[in-house]
């Protein structure tokens, strides 16, 4: 049995690069035919650096006994100790098992005993949590195969060192990022060339995890930079962590350390200035609040006084979002002999009580920052209440702010995808946390559904002509990624029910994605009804307790103008329609029909919904350009060349690279933010756009080159359609047509409500500006030039990302034969190359089309 998780032949946890021999904080040899099975010893951090001495760990028992001692400590240590001796007594054991189940339920014992072993920190948790989730799936899968019971345990024991391994080598990758990502924040609020001052408690660095470290990670990172003046570590009472510990990593990386007590912090924050206080944690509430050694509370009120910035460092493995606040951490008592004793001499006198709690927990109030893998989280205002001033709370003493722990998570890690097999394990940097829904949220399903409607939307039920649930019949009709969509039907009337989950439907509760989004897709239905009825279903009833939106239901014939577009229907009203939507929606949410304030108010609503524009940022403008995102897939060999092409296409980067921030940083118009053939329904006659839960305040552009992408991928796919696969050319023009007449459709109707003055009454190029002959047009000449650059440049992105990205698209994946689908793919991709490099060559639509017959 062997992991390949790229370990060398004995891993070791290291505090230094340097030439000085560094101590480390355990030593795991892999199993191997050389060494037998895994094998792991760790230091005993008790006597550094008096003496360097190693305590080997056979067993889960063993392990648990080093981390209650403190011979190892730090919350990432802690939990890979732990994870580790399950791998090596699970080796040792794996001939002895009588069975899967007899090894699992072991398994499961033995991560209970090991939760109890220190309460505090949170990593521990998780990381048994997920290994006995691994355990569950294993099981499961292998009764699925049907496999013998020869080498039983085999499958089990082998997925268990796996994840094991995969969490020691990750954890390096994550504290790394954690640095860079904090000296990043540090130096931004330096004065540029400044020598930075830090101080930091207790230790966080290598000796305290499988390398380089946390907050002490950041200290390192600093240093590479040059701009490390000098880091103040404190001794930290009463087992001196710091002194012993801090300190000798210090030293072992020659870099200029000072060691001062406890008590002398606020002292010297007051006499000799520091730019910033860094720590790590051992479990972080979802609001922000953050357990840590104790001493870490009284540091950070002494920083607040002092104005002096108070960062916490640590992995997204650290977080708990099943706390709402810091009151619900549980502190861990420690014996009172730490305190009354000193290297076993007493120092105490005999009857004397004491108090000694490992862990205090800091208010999020009292905090500049939370450095993460994925980022740094910074608070914002919360509404205050009366209560908290009253009862004197941390939030009304030190200012009303909290952290959106949440909302951070399910924007920067959303996209984080596992492996469908296996859990990732607790320290991986693509970890994402399973978003928590608030108490009242309740997933329904077709056996709920009716009888909440007859209890709670009378007005519904009535329409619906019920007057018993036998009269109603609810079916499941949800075939996307994301939520569930029922179909209720009663004697008069079907409607259509749409809840949003708290992750993607698709994937499971790994992938998180927040419950806000229904919010925000009845909020653009209800205002793309006001510009556009009869273009968007209406609405009938919104509950956000349930994420729940109730809307009309569009009936048959009406089908997915995508499914039409494949299918070779014509319609004669499309593109009237669907310039109608852009022209109209676009316009009056736009500062030429809003004033500055009510365009800023709407700016601030929408913005709210950062979780699904995070998610956009990730699988639009970033995640196809990476080599190491493991959804990303295309028409594999024949695009192979082409997309390495792609990702070394440095010119082609930087374009992508300035329409990402111009997605992020541009708020031209309230965009439905996944406008696609995909989220519009069709008949002859008849247009209907739904789905828009991804609404944001963005580039107009990046509306227009979303639909306009699909009509051209719809075109490329024509080739392998129909006439035996000749292709349906008299189609594809159609299709290539009705691209060139929503842009001119929209761009006439756009101008014509710009030039009317009873529209044009907002903020942008104010007539009494543009009052010259000529000015008016000659301004909105240059509008339109700029608007087909940025659309041509979206939809080249949106292409791409169609075509070597996560989601691809039914026009081209439908073509079975697998060399003439690439033979498509290639010609969208090169035209979409061409569209978003050189965009600002192309005056005209017509000319676009050029392109892309040239193909």
């Amino acid at each position: 049995m062997t992991a390949a998780n790229n370990l060398p032949s004995s891993f070791s946890s290291s505090s230094s690069s340097s030439a000085t021999p560094a101590l480390q904080s355990l030593i795991y040899t892999p199993r191997s035919a050389q060494t037998g099975p895994p094998s792991l010893q760790v230091l005993d951090q008790l006597h550094v650096p008096r003496s360097k001495a190693y305590v080997p760990i056979h067993t889960t028992q063993d392990a648990w006994k080093v981390i209650r001692d403190m011979n190892v400590r730090g919350a990432p240590l802690i939990a890979i100790v732990a994870i580790l001796s399950l791998a090596v007594e699970m080796s040792a054991k794996e001939e002895g098992f009588a069975s899967l189940d007899a090894a699992s339920t072991w398994l499961a014992e033995a991560a209970e005993y090991l939760k109890t072993s220190r309460p505090t920190a949170v990593n521990l948790f998780t990381a048994m949590d997920e290994v006995v989730t691994l355990s569950q799936a294993v099981v499961e899968g292998e009764r699925g195969k049907g496999a013998s019971n020869s080498k039983a345990a085999t499958p089990l024991v082998l997925a268990v060192v796996t994840f094991a391994e995969r969490m020691l080598k990750e954890d390096v990758e994550s504290n790394q990022a954690i640095g860079n990502h904090g000296a990043m924040a540090i130096l931004s609020n330096t004065l540029p060339g400044k020598g930075v001052k830090i101080m930091t408690h207790c230790n966080t660095g290598s000796l305290a995890t499988a390398g380089y470290g946390t907050a002490l990670g950041v200290i390192r990172s600093l240093h590479k930079t040059g701009r490390l003046d000098r880091v103040f570590c404190t001794e930290t009472r009463p087992y001196n962590q710091g002194a012993r510990l801090t300190a000798f990593e210090l030293v072992q990386d020659r870099l200029p350390g000072t060691l001062v007590a406890d008590s002398m912090a606020s002292f010297l924050m007051a006499s000799k200035g520091l730019d910033a206080v860094v720590v790590g944690a051992d479990r972080i509430a979802a609001n922000g609040d953050t357990a840590n050694k104790i001493g870490t509370y009284q540091l950070a009120v002494a920083a607040k006084h002092h104005g002096v910035a108070f960062y916490v460092a640590a992995p997204f493995t650290s977080f708990d979002l099943t706390l709402s606040s810091g009151s619900q951490i549980v502190i861990e008592e420690r014996p009172a002999q730490e305190l009354t004793h000193v290297q076993s001499v007493q120092v105490a006198p005999e009857g004397i009580a004491v108090w000694n709690p490992g862990f205090d927990v800091t208010p999020a109030a009292l905090i500049t920052g939370i450095i993460t893998e994925r980022g740094v989280i910074y608070p914002s205002p919360v509404a205050g209440t009366a209560a908290d001033a009253d009862a004197g709370n941390e939030r009304a003493k030190w200012g009303i702010t909290a952290f959106d722990v949440q909302g951070f998570l399910q924007g920067e890690g959303a996209h984080g995808f596992p492996s469908a097999s296996a859990p990732i394990s607790s320290s991986s940097s693509s970890t994402t946390t399973t978003i928590k829904a608030p108490k009242e949220y309740e997933p329904l399903n077709e056996g709920k559904l009716g009888p909440f409607l007859q209890a709670h939307v009378p007005h519904v039920w009535r329409m619906l002509g019920a007057d018993t649930l036998s009269d109603v019949a609810v079916t499941e009709v949800g075939d996307g990624n994301l939520n569930f969509v029922f179909l209720v039907t009663g004697p008069k009337t079907t409607v259509v029910v749409k809840q949003a989950l708290p992750y993607v439907r698709c994937v499971g509760e790994s992938w998180p994605l927040t419950l806000e989004r229904a919010f925000y897709e009845e909020a653009a239905l209800e205002e793309e009804g006001k510009r556009t009825p009869g273009l968007v279903p209406e609405v009938y009833y919104f509950s956000k307790r349930l994420a729940l939106i109730i809307m009309q239901y569009v009936p048959p014939p009406h089908i997915i103008l995508r499914k039409a577009l494949i299918r070779g229907d014509t319609l004669s009203t499309l593109a009237t329609d669907l310039s109608d939507f852009l022209a109209l929606n676009l316009f009056y949410t736009s500062s030429l029909h809003l004033t500055g304030p009510a365009k800023r108010a709407a700016v601030s609503f929408w913005s709210g919904n950062h979780g699904l524009c995070a998610l956009t940022e990730a699988v639009v403008f970033t995640e196809p350009y990476c080599n190491d995102v493991v959804h990303n897939r295309w028409t594999s060999p024949a695009l192979d060349d082409i997309v390495r092409e792609l990702r070394n296409d440095l010119p082609l980067k930087l374009a992508v690279g300035n329409l990402k921030a111009k997605f992020m940083d541009a708020t031209e118009a309230l965009c439905h933010g996944d406008l696609h053939t995909g989220s519009v329904m069709v008949m002859e006659g008849s247009t209907v756009v739904i789905d828009p839960e991804f609404a944001f305040y963005g580039p107009m552009g990046f509306e227009c080159g979303a639909l306009l992408a699909n009509f051209w991928l719809n075109y490329f796919s024509q080739e392998g359609r129909g006439e035996k696969e000749g292709g349906r050319a008299g189609y594809a023009e159609w299709v290539l047509a009705q691209s060139m007449a929503i842009w001119n459709g929209f761009m006439q109707k756009f101008l014509a409500l710009w030039t009317d003055e009873a529209t044009h009454k907002g903020e942008l190029f104010k007539r009494g500006a543009y009052a010259n002959p000529g000015e008016l047009e000659a301004t909105q000449e240059a509008f339109v030039r700029n608007l087909l650059v940025d659309t041509l440049g979206f939809a080249g992105c949106k292409m791409i990302r169609r075509i070597i990205g996560i989601a691809h698209v039914e026009d081209l994946e439908s073509i079975e034969d697998m060399d003439v689908r690439a033979t498509c793919e290639k010609k969208a991709l090169k035209m979409a190359r061409e569209m978003v490099v050189n965009a600002a060559k192309y005056r005209k639509i017509e000319a676009v089309a050029i392109l892309a017959k040239q193909q």
